[in-house]
């Protein structure tokens, strides 16, 4: 899944906090502040739904900093990461 969540205040404290949070659940395999309309993307494996659920549930719904969560479902992977190949001497 990713997960686009959007902290209830944008504070350098509460983002920390989140920072912290996010670094600690191993179900939580990367993740990145943005901007834009959320404040994080959130990239995150689960067994099954039920699991991600649960997971949602303790880490996102039931934290106070956070406003809203988006989740998207990753179907399919259409192409694996790979280097970007990049001329820095232009």
């Amino acid at each position: 899944m990713i997960v686009l969540v959007t902290l209830e205040r944008e504070g350098a404290s509460t983002v920390d906090e989140m920072m912290r949070v996010l670094e600690r659940v191993p179900e939580v395999v990367e993740a990145w502040n943005v901007t834009g309309d959320h404040d994080f993307a959130v990239r995150m494996i689960a067994r099954d739904m039920e699991s991600y659920d649960e997971l949602a549930r303790k880490l996102f719904a039931a934290d106070e900093r956070v406003r809203s969560f988006k989740t998207l479902v990753i179907i399919r992977q259409v192409k694996e990461l790979s280097p970007v190949p990049v001329a820095w001497d232009r």
